[in-house]
């Protein structure tokens, strides 16, 4: 312990219990009047797009990495953030001691301008437990029917010991069974994690499948020549996931590419390689661009946005990758891959709107969401009529 904790802890064993009790309320609201404003502060961040601008993918990952908040409160911070600006009564309770954060996020999603202020009263002062039940009244959810099932025997931990030792097929090796009521990490979303490591090497995964999922499951374990699939789980998924990455990664088509082109040479060595033709000259110019260059300026990338802040903080984000032209295709016309980058679709969104301005690139959004209604609409009146006349 460190001396400046130590001493703090000696001048409150000095400190009567009462002082020590008001001290502690004082600090309780001080705390609470310091979310608030930190949530107003998000919500302020969040309106501006400035998590973008300095690099990060999003608010949950500005205040993950930027702020040092922990994953649970995040969520809860970022849920209210999303809702203060609309529904300002919310952190006017947080600040007054009348809501408590988890409160706050509990009925943040239920918010409408005509129940605000009915629903922001009737939580202050409530528990967590209280405001389930509260909630549940606005929004029932569907009741389970009365059912028995019996629960399966837990066997002794010693028992299944010795029969792992007596027979190694009794468990799957390396098996790591999850704890019970062990809380998993919070994703984004607020959702449990599904995947909690198990131990240095290992991990544990959670998730029920559909019928169909299962279906399909058992079918890949026939394929496999799998004829005991629930003991072989790990090994089905393992396979299942590399034929799905050897299909669509672009890292390993980018990969097998370079092989092959390697190949090429060596069994022509005398044979000089085109160069790679630019498409800036071409006329006229299509905004495709072919998977072979996709795939070259991904690699080119390290497949992760290449977007950076104003310190220089590069965003993380790996997953929805979408190809950018750093002069819009719009206004320049050209495939030229000098003029190509890789950007998440946050950050491609956030360049497109410093460069053309908000409203104007909302208001293309939201025409190319119209036509898209659209085609969905008359393709199901045109399956209508069909069905219809047959």
């Amino acid at each position: 312990m460190s001396e400046r904790v130590k001493a703090y802890f000696t001048a409150l064993e000095k400190c009567s219990s009462e002082k020590l009790d008001r001290s502690a309320v004082e600090l309780a609201s001080r705390e609470k009047q310091d979310v608030a404003r930190l949530i107003a502060h998000i919500a302020e961040i969040g309106q501006r797009k400035y998590d973008l601008t300095l690099g990060y993918s999003g608010l949950f990952e500005y205040c993950l990495r930027r702020l040092n908040l922990g994953e649970g409160t995040v969520h809860r911070r970022t849920q209210v953030a999303g809702v203060c600006r609309r529904f300002p009564q919310i952190l006017e309770a947080l600040h007054a001691g009348r809501l408590h954060l988890t409160g706050a996020s509990l009925i943040a999603p239920h918010l409408t301008a005509e129940n605000a202020e009915n629903i922001i009263t009737s939580a202050q002062g409530k528990t967590k437990r209280e405001l389930l039940v509260f909630l549940a009244t606005l929004a029932p959810k569907k009741k389970f029917k009365p059912s028995l099932r019996k629960k399966p025997a837990s066997k002794p931990v010693k028992s299944e010991r010795k029969a792992s030792e007596a027979d190694p097929r009794a468990l799957p090796p390396d098996e790591a069974k999850p704890e019970e009521n062990t809380p998993s990490p919070l994703c984004e979303n607020g959702s449990r994690d599904l995947i909690e490591p198990a131990t240095e090497e290992r991990y544990n995964f959670r998730f029920s499948l559909s019928k169909e999922v299962v279906e399909k499951f058992q079918r890949a374990a026939e394929v496999l020549n799998i004829s005991s699939p629930h003991c072989h789980i790990a090994e089905i998924f393992d396979r299942a996931l590399e034929a799905l990455l050897d299909k669509k990664d672009p890292q390993r088509r980018q990969e097998r590419r370079q092989k092959r082109q390697a190949k090429q040479r060596s069994a022509c060595p005398g044979k000089k390689e085109e160069p790679q033709k630019s498409e800036s000259g071409s006329s006229p110019v299509s905004r495709y661009i072919p998977p072979e260059v996709r795939d070259r300026i991904l690699e080119k990338a390290g497949h992760q946005c290449e977007y950076r802040g104003l310190d220089g903080e590069r965003c993380s984000s790996r997953t929805g990758l979408e190809i950018d032209h750093t002069l819009p295709f719009s206004v320049y016309h050209t495939n030229d891959e000098a003029h190509l980058r890789v950007l998440c679709p946050a950050h491609n969104l956030h360049e497109a709107e410093e460069f053309f301005g908000r409203e104007f690139v909302q208001e293309k959004i939201k025409a190319r969401r119209g036509v898209s209604t659209l085609s969905q609409r008359e393709h199901r009146e045109e399956e209508k009529n069909a069905t219809h006349h047959g």
